[in-house]
């Protein structure tokens, strides 16, 4: 029978040194860490610490990126979609459709009870209403599908990146989309090096950047990583019937997603949002492979809330991304919960 994350360490945790779990660890809470830092850190010469994070690049496909405050840069339509289809699906003609709009975030195929989960956002609720409808006939014409859209409430763990198309529509002053773009494409990007794609002078440079700290429209200097190899992420939907005994529920629930920071890597859950419409919470998980993900993501999803209450779950395993970033985080999860316990709705 498979040992869950509480018995027994993930093998794939066990393929990679406690170095670069940190370094990941360093990097998702703070991309712009120079190598000086990282070195100092974790106690080693700063020649090592260039050479792990050079190996670690390659290894998980990294990508810099900034953690932006939906609420600050004025978003107002987060939609989790479920998608499944009736005829087989060309997915990308599928992309292609998806690309000419900036309101789909993230999309990957999934291979299970639903067949694609998009994460949307749009600047206004008749904006994603009117692409709701669009890309519903759009892919119901070529392939029938039923499409099942939930609206996020709250953001528990983990982020969602946003397109630089999405900045574009947002509603903030130009020189401010200008430099988010930047360090949503590269946020690791040297500071000279911005200056210089802006066309103004170094303290100009750092000086907006520090501005737009101010503002909370940047949350977090992290990282994106494609999925680790020889590895599995699974998405699981759940609806569930109100508990009579809320507080129990909502204890329960934080500690199954806050009872595995000893996990460097895998065998922990990435992300986190609570929904409202078609599903009440979407989750992704990364394990060592399909058969833990079901034994302890699935069935122990389902075993800690069912004294809760009723619940229905409905998984699949996340295949390639269609379009967009999917984050792997390697944080303090409960750090990470407490702060969005008391998040206003909406926010991300």
């Amino acid at each position: 029978m498979y040992k869950n994350n509480y018995e027994l360490e993930s093998e794939f945790n066990r393929r990679y040194s406690p170095t670069t779990s940190s370094i990941l660890q360093i990097l998702s809470n703070n991309s712009r860490a120079t190598i000086s830092e990282i070195a100092q850190a974790l106690g080693i010469s700063r020649n090592s610490a260039a050479r792990r994070l050079k190996a670690i690049e390659k290894e998980f496909g990294i990508s810099y990126t900034i953690e932006l405050s939906q609420s600050r840069i004025g978003l107002q339509s987060p939609h989790i979609i479920q998608v499944k289809f009736d005829r087989e699906a060309d997915y990308e003609k599928i992309a292609e459709v998806l690309g000419n709009s900036y309101i789909p975030q993230i999309t990957f195929r999934t291979y299970g009870l639903y067949d694609m989960v998009i994460y949307a956002n749009a600047t206004s609720k008749m904006r994603y209403a009117k692409w709701d409808r669009e890309i519903r006939v759009a892919l119901a014409s070529k392939y029938g599908m039923h499409w099942r859209s939930s609206e996020v409430i709250i953001r528990r763990l983990g982020f969602f990146p946003f397109s630089n198309g999405l900045i574009d529509a947002s509603r903030i002053q130009e020189k401010e989309k200008e430099i988010l773009k930047i360090l949503n494409s590269n946020s690791r990007m040297q500071m000279a090096d911005i200056a210089d794609n802006l066309g103004i002078n170094y303290k100009t440079a750092i000086y907006r950047i520090n501005e737009l700290v101010k503002k909370k429209y940047i949350k977090r200097f992290t990282i994106c990583m494609d999925p680790p190899k020889d590895s599995c992420l699974i998405g699981v939907f759940g609806r569930y019937l109100p508990p009579k005994d809320m507080a129990m529920a909502s204890i329960t629930t934080r500690r199954l997603f806050t009872n595995d920071d000893q996990s460097a890597i895998a065998s922990r859950w990435q992300l986190k949002a609570s929904l409202i419409g078609s599903y009440d919470t979407f989750a992704i998980g990364l394990f060592d492979n399909f058969y833990a993900a079901y034994s302890y993501g699935v069935k122990g999803f389902r075993s800690s809330l069912k004294s809760s209450g009723p619940i229905s779950l409905s998984h699949a395993r996340i295949g390639e991304v269609i379009c967009g970033r999917l984050p792997i985080r390697n944080m303090d999860i409960k750090k990470e919960y407490r702060e969005h316990m008391v998040a206003p709705k909406n926010s991300q």
